[in-house]
């Protein structure tokens, strides 16, 4: 749709009436006319980054060609689980005289976190608070790293300092949140992350660690953290971990719709980890078989059988090829027609398989 403005803060607005009406790819086309009339509105990069849920997305993006696009992509390529990619852009961003900027530097030390280097995090964290003391941006991550690495000490002088400086931000509630959980205060650190949610319903690490709070509490809240775990995929589905979670708490129609969610972003070909694809294509499998969906089910099957070579996939796709093969029969038997059963028959997967042990990572702090 051509809408005739020569304006970019007019597609703009556009693009976030759009957005707000489900309209995505026409919001998408107003971002990208927005950021290329007025390259500098960073509101409409960010908008267009929440846009684009997979690489096939931003690799189709129209950007113009400005200094800025280089911290979007960086942003981009860490949303998108790219961190070798996003720390080559923010190493782009010091070349090009960004090099004092702790906006880029707080990019490389969130990248080196999620590449599990802790130790490089820590010292970018520790960089960046001796130049700017007062600077709360990301500091949630600094607050699970020192928790990972149980330093009560530096988690609680962490949170002292946060609550002086400003203490009705979201990222110092996390914080305090989690200096109360490493403490084993759990009701206290329940109260920090509502508190947090109450600021900004979409902080992600608020919901992830109350939901890891009630599973710590004596007397577990399953069905409340469940709760939490799902309120995170919708912050931000196209991180797969929390699917592996609910996969994990046997709950299967919630992480079969989290792993149909992911799937639908198209975000299983941005590279993700190989061993999360055959539990995803399991899960919907099962979940499919359960609810007599067969045609969907078979689908699932085929893709888990050719996911991976690994010995325990492939006895897995056989037993769930055996489960079919009863609820086939069974639908058959109760008088259901073919055309809802349908006629072929999953993919058999063959003995030739490696016995490698497989381990996909779940969330944490």
């Amino acid at each position: 749709m051509d809408t005739g403005f020569s304006d970019g803060f007019m597609h703009y607005l556009y693009g976030v009436i759009c957005k707000r009406l489900k309209l995505e790819e026409e919001a998408l086309k107003s971002f990208e006319n927005a950021v290329d009339l007025f390259p500098l509105n960073w509101s409409a990069w960010q908008e267009l980054l929440s846009l684009t849920t997979h690489k096939l997305i931003l690799s189709k993006l129209r950007l113009p060609d400005h200094w800025i696009k280089t911290f979007f992509l960086a942003h981009a390529f860490l949303e998108l689980q790219a961190m070798d990619a996003a720390l080559d852009a923010c190493q782009a961003l010091f070349v090009a005289g960004f090099r004092r900027s702790l906006h880029v530097w707080t990019l490389v030390a969130v990248a080196h976190n999620s590449n599990r280097d802790s130790e490089e995090s820590l010292e970018v964290f520790q960089l960046i608070r001796n130049i700017d003391p007062y600077r709360l941006d990301s500091l949630d991550v600094l607050s699970n790293l020192l928790y990972t690495n149980d330093d009560k000490k530096g988690l609680e002088r962490l949170a002292q300092q946060v609550l002086e400086i400003d203490r009705f931000k979201a990222e110092t509630c996390v914080i305090v949140g989690n200096h109360y959980s490493l403490r084993e205060a759990f009701d206290k650190a329940a109260m920090y992350f509502h508190r947090a949610l109450k600021i900004n319903p979409e902080c992600l690490s608020a919901w992830t660690l109350l939901g890891h709070v009630y599973m710590e509490m004596k007397q577990q809240n399953v069905n409340a953290a469940i709760q939490c775990y799902r309120s995170a995929i919708d912050v931000n589905p196209r991180d797969y971990r929390w699917a592996v979670l609910l996969d994990k708490l046997k709950r299967k129609k919630e992480s079969a719709e989290a792993f149909l969610k992911f799937i639908s972003l198209g975000c299983e070909q941005d590279g993700c980890e190989a061993e999360f694809l055959p539990i995803a294509y399991k899960s919907v499998a099962e979940y499919m078989i359960e609810s007599g969906n067969l045609v969907d089910a078979r689908k699932y099957l085929n893709l888990l059988s050719t996911s991976s070579k690994r010995k325990e996939v492939r006895e897995d796709s056989k037993a769930l090829v055996k489960r079919f093969r009863e609820m086939k029969a069974a639908l058959a038997a109760s008088g259901e027609s073919s055309a809802s059963i349908g006629d072929d028959e999953p993919e058999i997967p063959d003995d030739a398989c490696a016995d490698v042990e497989m381990e996909v990572e779940t969330p944490t702090r």
